[in-house]
């Protein structure tokens, strides 16, 4: 019933084509419950690709996946959305209001909670300040509201979720450095328990990890404790 987010790689391959190059080869990763983890690497590497599979966005092409000693394939697609927060780069957002596309459960019956949840994004005093509130009209595909409103209001969803484990590739890639100082200080507390995977070149962000891990072409480069990797990697780049 209750997922601690334990996460285990074994001889995991991804190819997006049958035929072709594999976005991943990773013969063996073990990701603790609580841990927090960064995700560096060029574009291209398998950083997206390796928290879409964690998240069980994509399925490996062979290889498992364990979430808590079970093979992600047995435990139910709904105990996995509930359980493991995924946060992409494009958010994606539909024709309705802004409640709408918060309530995506249709469970909250609680403004107050949208509410916090917006403050808790730094789209609070943006929407309280609105005549219309919670009941903004947004266009399909968020047409209307910048990239980094956008952003937000999946920072509010993640908040809504509340999930034990949070995959967030790029998080803050769209907003201002004042917003995302103050999101960074608000994850501080709020990441405590969780598993954490952050997909990120942003020092703000690698200050809430304590584990860096480097990408190269699908395959783990480096693994090990934040400060020794970062180390290493000046060290090379000079």
């Amino acid at each position: 019933e209750k997922i601690a987010g334990a996460f285990e790689l074994r001889d995991l391959v991804y190819a997006y084509d049958q035929d072709g190059a594999r976005a991943l080869d990773i013969a063996n990763l073990t990701i603790p419950a609580g841990q927090r983890i960064a995700v560096l690497g060029a574009n291209g590497s398998g950083k997206s690709t390796l928290l879409k599979v964690l998240s069980g966005l994509h399925q490996p092409t062979s290889g498992r996946v364990l979430l808590d000693g079970v093979d992600m394939s047995q435990i139910l697609t709904r105990d996995l959305r509930r359980s493991v927060g995924y946060l992409g780069q494009e958010v994606k957002l539909y024709a309705g209001t802004l409640r709408d596309n918060l309530n995506l459960t249709q469970l909250e019956r609680d403004d107050d909670r949208l509410l916090a949840a917006l403050d808790f994004s730094g789209l609070g005093l943006f929407v309280r300040s609105h005549p219309k509130g919670l009941d903004l009209e947004i266009r399909d595909g968020g047409a209307g509201l910048s990239v980094g409103q956008r952003q937000s209001i999946g920072w509010a969803r993640l908040w809504l979720q509340d999930p034990a484990v949070c995959l967030l590739d790029e998080p803050t890639s769209a907003l201002d450095q004042t917003l995302e100082n103050t999101i960074v200080s608000r994850l501080n507390d709020w990441l405590a328990g969780r598993t954490c995977v952050i997909a990120t070149h942003r020092m703000a962000l690698l200050q809430l990890t304590d584990r860096t891990m480097v990408l190269h072409n699908g395959r783990l480069a480096v693994d090990g404790p934040r400060d020794q990797v970062l180390a290493h990697m000046n060290k090379e780049a000079s």
